[in-house]
């Protein structure tokens, strides 16, 4: 007997013993359609990421203007108070100032040229990260010269000082100088005091002045006479007191001798010239002068006037004056017929 025979015909079933329930068929689509919706969540989150990273690396129209104004402001005031506080530094900071305005106008002709091309928005992109790296380098521009000036300051601050401390020593120095030439002057006069009171004490005075008039006879002899045409010199003689202060050497009289009329007897041509007084500064004529080796042994001297031509002798009183020194230090008077 067959397999066939022996199994009773059942009708087929209306659905097979292989195939998975519906419910479970929905539970792996459901899970199926979240995973991809995770998926595609995860990739637009990355996209938007990205894309929101690399917008953050451009900067826009707006933030440039802004930055730049306020960088270039703030560099300007920063600038502008040092120029007014350090007024010997002024080149240097001119030099800075320009250096300023070529990076702030570079920066400004890039943002025009910026809104020109907005069209092009890869150009936009392109200038505005131009615009972000020299923003860059601005504000790197502007924290090297906020350190180049306070170099700046603190150097003015060490001139400054080194400047009162040398004005200090000079002050002090031209007081120095000052005291020494008051002190200098004082003893100046103290010497001039003193040298007047020497030579003063150091004029040699005379005594017992003499004169009279004479004639030479043949044999040389020297006679007396009282007649002024037949006198033919005048003879002075005086005597010396003695000066211990005076230092022995040479030293000179000057004889001063005026006729009746009142006129110094007076020839250039025989030694007759001027004579300044001690205290005075207008000379006076003097008729002949005579130097000799004073010692304190010298005790009497002679000077003489002889008649010329020019210079004969007139009847009447005639005065004698003698000086030593610029002083007057004898006088005597004579009278001739």
């Amino acid at each position: 007997m067959t397999d066939s025979a022996q199994t009773p015909n059942q009708p087929p079933s209306s659905q097979p013993q292989d195939t998975p329930p519906k419910k479970e068929q929905n539970k792996k689509l459901w899970a199926l359609l979240l995973l991809l919706f995770i998926i595609l969540a995860a990739g637009t989150y990355y996209a938007f990421s990205n894309n929101k990273t690399q917008q953050e690396k451009v900067i826009t129209l707006e933030q440039a203007a802004y930055q730049s104004d306020s960088l270039y402001n703030e560099l300007k005031r920063e600038l502008a108070i040092y120029k007014q506080e350090n007024e010997e530094l002024y080149a240097q900071i001119a030099q800075k100032e320009s250096e300023l305005e070529t990076q702030y106008s570079k920066i400004k002709r890039l943002i025009d040229q910026a809104k020109r091309d907005q069209s092009a928005r890869k150009k936009i992109e392109l200038k505005l990260k131009n615009l972000g790296a020299e923003l860059a380098n601005m504000r790197q521009y502007v924290e090297e010269q906020t350190l180049d000036l306070e170099e700046l300051r603190v150097e003015n601050r060490r001139l400054k000082k080194e400047k009162e401390l040398l004005d200090k020593k000079y002050a002090e120095e031209l007081a120095e100088r000052e005291r020494l030439a008051k002190q200098g002057s004082e003893l100046q006069t103290t010497n001039d005091e003193l040298n007047k009171k020497l030579n003063t004490a150091s004029v040699l005075q005379t005594t017992n002045v003499h004169a009279k008039g004479l004639r030479i006879r043949n044999n040389g002899e020297r006679k007396g006479i009282n007649f002024a045409k037949r006198t033919e010199l005048v003879e002075v003689c005086f005597d010396i007191v003695k000066n211990e202060v005076c230092e022995p050497g040479a030293n000179r009289f000057y004889l001063r001798m005026i006729d009746p009329s009142g006129a110094v007897v007076s020839d250039p041509n025989r030694g007759s010239g001027k004579l300044t007084l001690f205290g005075d500064s207008e000379a006076i004529s003097y008729t002949t002068s005579k130097i000799f080796d004073y010692n304190p042994s010298v005790k009497n001297l002679c000077m003489e006037w002889h008649a010329y031509p020019t210079t004969p002798f007139r009847a009447g009183v005639y005065r004698i004056e003698l000086y030593n020194k610029g002083r007057k230090v004898g006088t005597y008077n004579f009278t001739t017929k």
